[in-house]
């Protein structure tokens, strides 16, 4: 019950870091609890969350048709959880990371509903810059100074970008995942990865 995830996020606080394969140490930002839906790519570090027990959100799940345009839409609301991961100091390189989500979703019987690589960000398909602009528009992150901005700024590397729109049918009800990354640098990928349980 709720004394005991107390007592266990209480622990997992204490312990601050969460230990990863090869020794590697991930530093999460205090206060932080990864969603249980979710194993995160090695080595990638909880920068900034936010839960709210109900957000309403809108999923893109079409490219972009025109100037700021999107046609298709899935509207719902519920217990959303919005984590932003920073993968910093590895040559890593953004697809690394979008495959290695792609193939864990479907491994959890995720239904994946839209997904796309702009390998140079451009394009209007689902996961270009021009697309995560409208997507997000959709459901801004209004804190500022947050990290996860830097996401939809674009960069000037030309990294690539990708994005994933899943959704699983559990007992507890729909839950949907809209996961976004981008190469920032050669040795920085940003990732934020929103779920909203209906």
């Amino acid at each position: 019950g709720d004394a005991m995830r107390r007592i266990i996020f209480a622990l997992s606080f204490a312990i601050g870091s969460l230990v990863l394969p090869g020794g590697a140490v991930a530093e999460d930002i205090d206060g932080v609890e990864e969603h249980p839906m979710i194993e995160r790519y090695p080595g990638q570090e909880i920068r900034w969350q936010k839960i709210e027990n109900y957000m309403p959100y809108e999923i893109a799940v079409g490219p972009v048709t025109g100037y700021r345009r999107i046609d298709d839409w899935i509207e719902t609301e519920g217990r959303g959880t919005r984590t932003y991961y920073a993968l910093e100091g590895e040559e890593r390189t953004f697809s690394e990371i979008y495959l290695n989500y792609l193939d864990a979703l479907k491994a959890q019987d995720f239904e994946i509903l839209a997904e796309g690589v702009a390998p140079d960000r451009r394009g209007y398909r689902i996961g270009g810059t021009s697309w995560i602009g409208v997507a997000y528009a959709a459901n801004p992150i209004t804190e500022q100074g947050a990290e996860v901005n830097s996401l939809f700024a674009g960069t000037a590397t030309g990294g690539g970008s990708g994005s994933i729109i899943a959704r699983k049918e559990r007992a507890a009800g729909t839950a949907y995942l809209v996961f976004t990354v981008e190469q920032h640098a050669s040795d920085y990928i940003g990732a934020l990865i929103d779920i909203v349980e209906v």
